[in-house]
This record gives structure tokens, sequence and C-alpha cells, in this order.
């Protein structure tokens, strides 16, 4: 099921489904996440069908991958649990992103403030990707 939720002072969808949210939950390590948060940026082909890039961002189901993607857990919850494919567990990494992290990763801007007369910013999740305001 999707929901549509606000999260950092933007719309977005997050994807419910039972197994995949405790994951998610015992990932992040956020015992108040309602979902899996969906790309809240882009076209229509990956606006919402490809997972948050900032919260996933290791995982082959987000809209842009890199050297380091992998069919990582959240995938094969995904495709299991919706029953489109039975999966052989071997062949699933572990991801990294955010690993841990609390529901402050989740739920904060990267970086809350910006004075520009001071080029000085307040950093909240100080991670490779966290570097522009507005993240």
């Amino acid at each position: 099921m999707i929901k549509k939720v606000v999260r950092r002072g933007k719309e977005t969808s997050i994807l419910v489904l039972p197994k995949l949210t405790a994951l998610a939950k015992e990932y992040f390590g956020c015992d108040s996440m309602e979902g899996v948060e969906m790309e809240n940026q882009g076209g229509s082909g990956s606006l919402g069908s490809h997972f948050e890039h900032r919260m996933i961002r290791d995982d082959l189901m987000v809209s842009h991958m890199s050297a380091n993607s992998q069919f990582t857990e959240f995938l094969a919850l995904l495709l299991e649990e919706t029953n489109w494919y039975r999966v052989d567990r071997k062949y699933v990494g572990k991801s990294i992103t955010g690993y841990k992290a609390g529901c402050q990763f989740l739920d904060q801007k990267c970086v809350t403030s910006y004075d520009s007369s001071s080029k000085t910013a307040q950093v909240v999740n100080n991670l490779d990707f966290c570097s522009q305001i507005g993240k």
C-alpha cells in the first residue's frame, strides 16, 4: 500500500508493507517508521516508483545506480512480499547507507539552516550526500 506523507517539508509517498517496514525500522533504528520512503523527485520514470535515493542509496531499486549498487534486503523483501518473485538469499547484499542512524536521519533535512554572510551551514546528517541545502 502507498501512503502520502510529508517528510522534510515535502510531500512524498511511502510503501507500507509489514515485513519491509519491520526491516526498515530495525535497520535504521527508528520504531516510528510507517513505511519505506519512495523517490520524491524526477519524472514519471523515477518519481514514486523507486526507493528514495537519500534513504537507501546503495540499492538497485533507487532511481540512479552507482558502482556500489547492489541487490539488498530491502529489494528482496519488496519482491517477496508483493509475491512477484522468490529470492535466492545467497545473492542478497548488505546495505550500508543510514544503518542505525535513527529517526533523525529519516525525518530531518541534511542542512537545516545556512548563513550566506558567513557561508556556514547547520548540518544535521553528516553523510556524503548531505551537502546541499534542502536535501
